[in-house]
């Protein structure tokens, strides 16, 4: 083992000089010197005449080519990638510790020269100020793994070349004011549909418009995360949808007509977002959906019907909204007992009879929002500690004893309706930190949000492993652990134990 780690710490330091010895090459030079041109608040130390040796800000490459672009508003960010030393078949891992283009106030608009970079895999541009129309020029980027353009003031329409990236893995344009309607190909066009190799679409907080078109989702595609929120989407859910395997999140848009009845055989999704839109007949069936954890359904329109039973057999829910969705008739006492279950919120709906939440409930549970509903008795056989809310309900008029105490709202009411909390609010991370927003490897960004599968470092890690552009699946543990010990600020120290 001592011999093997020596050997790979030999092979570490001789790419670093190879890499150091390497001139830009003259086009990906050429440029980059455009996009100083055309940029404002560059970094100050993109200067001279060759990035690669002269380590230009968020600038990395390899074999004097431009294969990583990165912008953003965290402070480092660990970038892992392979190489195919000499055609022998070994990988060798090198990680590279470098920090980001960290001007705040970078701006400027994207040029169609950014498809000269032929050996970008990775373009991350987040958290800036660039403006104008995403170049279609981009779709000329064989290579590229990473697009995340999220966080800026990019307008115009998604561009159709876009589904020519035959390689990519995650397609991050949120936060913008994109408009227009979801590209998908035809005879003559490529379009969104032909990603299929991209797991996560974020598009959310943008001024998308039109339907979501069914030919998005196919059983060719390994799409895991499809996160739409906060546009203009018309028109009813696609019942492709249920291809996507983990997280949905359609909430605050326009969307109508009934949510598909596939729905329910979903059973590797964790989370549901369809709050806030026009969603009618009947309440959707949940009931094989036995790992969702985050529900959202709150201000659709559906059909007046009883509360679902099968909300009591979800074991891993912990967040069930559904203010104002014409439910009616009894809180089965079921439900408070989920061992999970933490909040609640049933507000603004037709809840009837007496509330009996049991003496068994949930030790998680914190919040019983029940305003606004014809709830006329409460039991209390447990006595729950935690906030329940009745304010608005016949049981409150004239009541005395356990049932006033819960008629009045805390001093500090939230608001009626929120998202998810966001965990993820970048910070000032430490030398030897990385730029996931909590300064661990816990999490990845999604716009302004953490993915909501929770996952180890090593996983987080091999997401950005890169080879020939294709995403690794497997890295040997070991493997990781040693080459992680073999970098200090960017550099490899002089010890590698076996």
């Amino acid at each position: 083992m001592m011999g093997r780690g020596i050997m790979l710490f030999l092979l570490v330091g001789l790419f670093q000089f190879l890499v150091a010895e390497a001139a830009t090459d003259p086009q990906d030079f050429a440029v980059l010197r455009s996009f100083k041109t055309q940029w404002q608040n560059i970094p100050p130390n993109w200067v001279g005449s060759d990035p690669c040796a002269e380590g230009w800000e968020g600038i990395l490459c390899t074999d004097s080519r431009v294969f990583s672009m990165y912008v953003s508003f965290s402070c480092y960010f660990f970038c892992l990638f392979l190489v195919d030393m000499w055609n022998m078949g070994k990988l060798l891992i090198q990680q590279f510790h470098f920090s980001q283009l960290s001007t705040m106030g970078l701006s400027g608009q994207l040029s169609g020269d950014i498809g000269f970079l032929s050996e970008l895999q990775t373009l991350i541009l987040v958290g800036c100020s660039f403006s104008g129309p995403i170049p279609s020029e981009i779709g000329s980027l064989p290579k590229l793994v990473f697009l995340s353009l999220n966080s800026n003031s990019f307008n115009g329409n998604i561009p159709p070349t876009i589904g020519s990236l035959s390689s990519l893995y995650r397609l991050d344009l949120a936060d913008n004011q994109l408009s227009g309607s979801i590209p998908v190909s035809s005879e003559n066009t490529t379009g969104l549909d032909m990603l299929t190799h991209t797991k996560h679409f974020y598009f959310g907080k943008n001024q998308l418009s039109g339907a979501i078109p069914d030919q998005l989702f196919s059983s060719d595609m390994k799409l895991i995360h499809v996160l739409f929120e906060d546009n203009q989407f018309t028109g009813s859910i696609p019942a492709t949808l249920d291809l996507c395997t983990l997280l949905r999140r359609l909430d605050r848009n326009l969307l109508s007509g009934n949510v598909p009845t596939n729905l329910k055989n979903l059973t590797s999704v964790t989370e549901l977002h369809f709050a806030n839109n026009d969603l009618v007949v009947p309440f959707p069936d949940l009931s094989g959906m036995q790992v969702l954890n985050f529900v959202d359904l709150s201000n659709n329109t559906f059909d007046v019907s009883d509360f679902p039973t099968y909300f009591s057999t979800l074991k891993s829910l912990t967040t069930l909204e559904a203010e104002n969705t014409n439910l009616q008739g009894l809180l089965p006492s079921a439900l408070f007992v989920l061992p999970q279950l933490q909040t609640l919120n049933l507000k603004q709906n037709m809840l009837n009879g007496t509330l009996d939440i049991g003496s068994s409930f949930s030790d998680q549970l914190e919040l019983i929002d029940l305003q606004s509903n014809f709830i006329t008795g409460y039991v209390e056989r447990g006595g729950y500690p935690n906030e329940l809310r009745l304010v608005d309900n016949p049981v409150c008029k004239g009541s005395i004893g356990l049932a006033a105490k819960f008629c009045h709202l805390p001093t500090h009411s939230p608001p009626s309706y929120s998202t998810p909390p966001n965990a993820c609010v970048p910070s000032l991370c430490t030398n030897g930190q990385s730029s996931s927003p909590n300064c661990s490897l816990g999490g990845t960004m999604i716009g302004d949000e953490c993915e909501s599968t929770s996952r180890s470092e090593e996983q987080v890690l091999v997401e950005v492993l890169v080879v020939s552009g294709e995403v690794l699946d497997e890295v040997v543990s070991e493997d990781v652990k040693l080459l992680l010990m073999m970098s200090v600020s960017g550099e490899a120290v002089g010890e590698v134990k076996g």
